[in-house]
């Protein structure tokens, strides 16, 4: 009998953590975009997250500022992670216009055979753009570079993408 209502509750717990997951991933995260980079085949993971800081940063309180940040994970067919760019933005807007302030980037490979050769972002407009360059170095010392980009944008009601 206790093996019976362990098994019920083991089951029970593990569909209330896929029901979980499954949510989780819907609200800010796309899974398996996939895209080919000189020929070669990767599957991109793409996450968005806002600070949780909305304020008023003007004297009538309409204006609104929001960081954000967009990091797209680069995978192998088996989903294992190569590397990641991200772009953190810092934006306002007011309901009738937006404008990216600042950014900053990071670039980030998972696999000892790759590596960051180089990386870089900038801002205009509403939006804010990174870009790196990544080098997979293969069988003797023979290399690879890939060049990929993120990019992360503001509407004029705040809503991020």
């Amino acid at each position: 009998m206790k093996k019976i209502i362990f098994n019920i509750m083991l089951l029970f717990m593990i569909i209330i953590s896929f029901k979980t997951a499954v949510h989780a991933s819907n609200d800010d995260t796309q899974y398996n975009r996939k895209i080919i980079i000189d020929g070669n085949v990767f599957y991109v993971e793409t996450v968005i997250t806002e600070s949780a800081l909305d304020s008023p940063n003007s004297v009538n309180g309409t204006v609104q500022t929001k960081t954000a940040t967009k990091t797209e994970y680069y995978r192998d067919a088996d989903m294992n992670p190569i590397c990641s760019i991200s772009v953190t933005g810092t934006f306002i807007y007011d309901g009738t216009m937006s404008q990216c302030n600042s950014c900053s980037h990071q670039a980030l490979t998972y696999l000892s055979n790759w590596s960051v050769k180089n990386s870089s972002s900038n801002y205009f407009g509403t939006s804010a753009i990174a870009n790196a360059t990544f080098t997979e170095t293969m069988l003797f010392g023979i290399s690879h570079d890939y060049n990929m980009s993120v990019t992360i944008s503001c509407s004029s009601s705040g809503v991020i993408s």
